[in-house]
């Protein structure tokens, strides 16, 4: 509610959305007391007042708003009292003149202001500071009219002639490392960034303003109040996250109460840039081990996570916070940071940090992790950058429990009917002992999704309304079917029916379970019955599948024109019979009939399986 002297002008009460409301009233020249009553209860937590009148263009109040000590108006002067000659009172005849001053006097060399949509224009050009004499200027003894007064002590005017001699400015062509070095400290100083950050022994908050540098996280210590050095920031930190930072600010330690500000795109890339030549170094040995990414994924999430270095201890994963404390997050590590840098830092953070918390998981270079690579320390590191690479996608690493109700496939298969990403809200997910886990789409009859390590987190649809699809737990994700494998073609030059099975006649039969607890899944159609079971594989730390589907024709006739589809998109074949299916993961298919072919249609490949009479297809699944 909005009270105007005394009066209740606007009445915008009670529970409601971000709602605006106005009224119009007559105002006499002076001070006006205004008040806003308010309240939020929850929602959207917003509140403004705007004014607008003769002369005055719409937008906030607040700079129109005088406050005097005790909360009291200010006196305003009537007609028979004193005018306060202290007090400004707007003259439009001098409006002119002083745009005049405002351009004559340089204060549009720093300041915008416009006039009828145009900024006004500086009359006054600063010279190149190479141009500049000693002794003028700012740096006369007397002052100027024509510059501004910055109250300069003698000694911060020698420091400044000083500068001004060394002429410190960009060489043109190829930058020398000592004139680099030189313009990065010049930049440093311009931007204030030694105010906050060390570089070379210089800078970092002085002690006055130290004790003001707070952490929500106290048991850090400095690392996670104090903003980090800038010693080799070029070689730790990737220079597109180098231009995004200084230009644009950001938040990546959120348990540290200071704020990164914004100092523009062209002075971030060219600090950036100077970072980089400066710093970047390349040393660490990064030969290919010749493992798919897939794989080398799957060993990294495991070194990463309470069984291998236990990073989850510390770090957060995207929205899950870590046991211990909530250092920077591994999700997004590979964003900032060169993976050179990396190969070299886990070893010996010391080197790199000294005093840091964050310790080595190879003491005297030797992996505190022996089940992995063997404990080789090259291979174990490469691994967990590629999970890391892999950010959100590579699943959530063991060790991760705040906040879930996480299901666990310990001694026999868990099944989980509920909305899951990606699959329609016919989703049968089924986890497995052997860390193989699937979501089977009952509505297009197909094995939708499957991925590996953790199942689900359930807490989303156990708690509260239970809402929204929820993710898979564990990592390599896979999308793999998106309609029914099992289908009659007219002849091999037939396209792949994508329509709906249920609108095609296809009727889902449900499922049966094995002794183990094991599903196979049932439908059928006008000219087949289908039974597909998919068997998990057991792996090193994730399993695999091996998919029987059995396919029994209706028809009496030998040719059916029932098919069963092995895969479909980018196919390239393998040895013994595997094909490498969308660079994804791989496959190979056995028949008790025919054998498997590939054809072309519609602009890439199929591996096809023709049925004739009763057939049991076997198709493993490798990712």
């Amino acid at each position: 509610m909005l009270y105007l002297d005394g009066k209740k002008i606007i009445d915008n009460d009670g529970v409601h959305p971000n709602t605006a409301k106005e009224a119009s009233i007559d105002l006499k020249p002076g001070m006006h007391p205004i008040r806003v009553n308010w309240f939020e209860k929850g929602g959207e937590e917003t509140l403004a007042l705007d004014w607008a009148g003769p002369g005055v263009k719409s937008g906030g109040i607040d700079k129109a708003i005088m406050m005097t000590a005790d909360g009291l108006p200010v006196p305003v002067a009537t007609e028979t009292e004193a005018v306060d000659p202290e007090k400004f009172v707007f003259d439009p005849s001098l409006v002119e003149r002083g745009s005049e001053l405002f351009s004559s006097l340089g204060c549009a060399g720093c300041h915008l202001k416009t006039e009828q949509g145009k900024p006004i224009q500086s009359a006054l050009n600063a010279p190149m500071l190479a141009d500049c004499s000693a002794g003028k200027g700012c740096l006369s003894e007397d002052g100027s009219t024509a510059v501004p007064n910055y109250d300069l002590t003698s000694i911060q005017q020698a420091a400044v002639q000083a500068a001004l001699q060394s002429a410190v400015v960009a060489p043109k062509g190829d930058i020398k490392a000592a004139d680099r070095k030189s313009i990065l400290s010049h930049s440093m100083a311009a931007l204030n960034c030694y105010a906050c950050h060390q570089r070379d022994g210089k800078g970092g908050p002085e002690s006055d303003r130290n004790p003001l540098f707070v952490s929500t996280i106290p048991e850090m210590g400095d690392e996670g109040r104090l903003p980090p050095p800038l010693d080799g920031a070029g070689d730790k930190l990737r220079e597109d996250w180098l231009v995004r930072v200084i230009g644009n600010g950001d938040k990546s330690r959120p348990y540290m109460k200071t704020y990164m500000p914004n100092f523009g795109n062209e002075n971030a890339k060219k600090l950036a840039g100077h970072f980089s030549k400066m710093d970047s170094i390349t040393s660490a040995d990064l030969a290919d081990s010749g493992e798919t990414e897939t794989r080398k994924a799957a060993f990294g999430r495991q070194m990463v996570g309470s069984k291998g270095l236990a990073c989850v201890s510390c770090h957060t994963y995207g929205k899950f916070k870590s046991t211990g404390i909530q250092a920077i997050a591994l999700d997004t590590m590979t964003q900032r940071i060169r993976e050179d840098w990396f190969h070299r830092y886990l070893p010996d953070p010391q080197k790199y940090r000294p005093g840091t918390r964050m310790p080595t998981g190879y003491p005297e270079g030797k992996s505190t992790v022996s089940n992995v690579y063997g404990g080789d320390q090259g291979r174990q590191l490469a691994a967990m950058w590629s999970f890391l690479e892999k950010g959100a996608n590579g699943g959530v690493p063991e060790g991760i429990v705040n906040g879930m109700i996480e299901l666990k496939a310990d001694q026999k298969p868990v099944i989980y009917r509920n909305f899951i990403d990606g699959v329609t809200p016919r989703g049968i997910a089924v986890g497995y002992p052997e860390r193989a886990n699937l979501c089977w789409d009952a509505n297009r009859m197909a094995l939708a999704v499957v991925w590996q390590d953790r199942f689900i987190d359930a807490s989303k649809h156990w708690e509260g309304r239970g809402q929204g699809n929820q993710t898979p737990l564990g990592g390599n994700v896979t999308k793999f079917e998106t309609v029914a494998p099992v289908a009659v073609l007219q002849d091999l030059d037939t396209a792949w029916p994508d329509g709906a099975p249920k609108e095609r006649g296809y009727k889902f039969l449900g499922y049966r379970l094995d002794k183990l607890g094991r599903p196979t899944f049932r439908y059928r159609f006008a000219d087949a019955e289908v039974e597909d079971t998919p068997l998990p594989v057991a792996g090193e730390f994730s399993g695999t599948f091996k998919r029987n589907i059995k396919v029994t024709p209706t028809g009496q006739q030998p040719d059916s024109g029932v098919y069963f589809r092995a895969g479909s998109g980018n196919i390239e074949p393998l040895e013994d019979g595997w094909f490498l299916l969308n660079d994804a993961h791989r496959i190979r298919v056995t028949t008790s009939g025919n054998k498997p072919l590939v054809r072309q249609v519609g602009g890439s490949s199929e591996i096809l399986v023709p049925v004739n009479g009763a057939t049991m297809i076997t198709q493993e699944i490798v990712w």
